[in-house]
């Protein structure tokens, strides 16, 4: 069993680290400890280089660039049976852990905010997962967030001061909906139908779709309570009034993604602009 502890500056990266503490063949390491920045040209070499005989994993003394584990970081390491992660840590990346079939030991810190999609997913020896009151997001926010430990039999546990996600039969669920579908009348607008459906939370919506009637007030209810979060909106076969078709400007709307539009007429100001480096698409059918 070989274990080595290295450390990391700008000029000196794990491979040269490896190299500096005596050792030629990183495939003959079984526990790395690191000290300092790890980038993604790390993680790189640790997947390409160490995957099969690398065990444990100690990045207690490390931190990642942004902050952030990136995505597909440790994908398929099937030695690894240990990782330690940083309390520095905000972002788990999309599969970033996937397929680490032998992994059985993992930490989620509290400073993470979001685990990506399928972070987890094939880790089929994992035992347990504690989820910390600090995570917002799980996958993309919209699918179900057993996604990101598909295949990955971990018992999984929530802090209970987590105010998004809950464990209900077992398994791991949203609190709140966050994809809601919905049948204005004119009798009945959208913040209305909302409380009706007890949504007492509309900023943490993630995908919302509106169907029946669609009024200027309803996108205005839109545009102040949910522009933070709202990734999804879908608008179906709604007859307007020619003269109160409503004006629709997407400038505001920080994590939109996507705008469908089925057989609408609307009048589209614009995307919105500065403050994300989103794009989003708009299908008309």
């Amino acid at each position: 069993m070989l274990c080595i502890r290295i450390n990391l500056t700008p000029e000196i990266r794990i491979e040269q680290a490896i190299l500096n503490v005596g050792v030629d063949l990183p495939e003959y390491v079984t526990k790395l400890t690191v000290i300092g920045t790890i980038t993604n040209d790390d993680c790189g070499f640790i997947s390409r280089n160490m995957r099969e005989t690398l065990q444990e994993l100690d990045l207690s003394e490390a931190s990642f660039e942004g902050n952030e584990i990136p995505d597909c970081a440790f994908w398929g390491c099937i030695g690894l049976t240990t990782v330690i992660i940083p309390d520095s840590v905000v972002k788990i990346g999309n599969y970033a852990f996937s397929f680490c079939t032998a992994l059985v030991s993992v930490n989620i810190p509290d400073s993470v905010a979001n685990i990506g999609c399928e972070a987890f997913s094939g880790c089929t020896n994992l035992a347990y997962i504690a989820i910390p009151a600090s995570v917002t997001v799980i996958g993309n926010g919209i699918v179900h967030p057993m996604s990101s430990f598909k295949n990955c039999p971990a018992r999984i546990t929530v802090h209970p001061d987590n105010h998004v996600y809950k464990i209900e039969n077992g398994r791991l669920r949203n609190k709140v909906p966050v994809n809601i579908k919905v049948k204005l009348t004119p009798e009945t607008g959208l913040e209305q139908a909302l409380k009706q459906r007890k949504i007492n939370n509309p900023q943490l919506l993630k995908k919302l779709t509106i169907s029946g009637r669609f009024t200027q007030s309803d996108f205005d209810y839109i545009r102040a309570n949910m522009s933070e979060n709202l990734q999804v909106l879908e608008i179906r076969e709604i007859p307007f009034d020619k003269k109160a078709i409503p004006d629709i400007s997407f400038k505001d709307f920080l994590k939109l993604e996507r705008v469908n539009m089925y057989k609408v007429i609307v009048n589209i100001d614009g995307l919105r602009d500065g403050g994300s480096e989103i794009s989003t698409t708009i299908i008309f059918v």
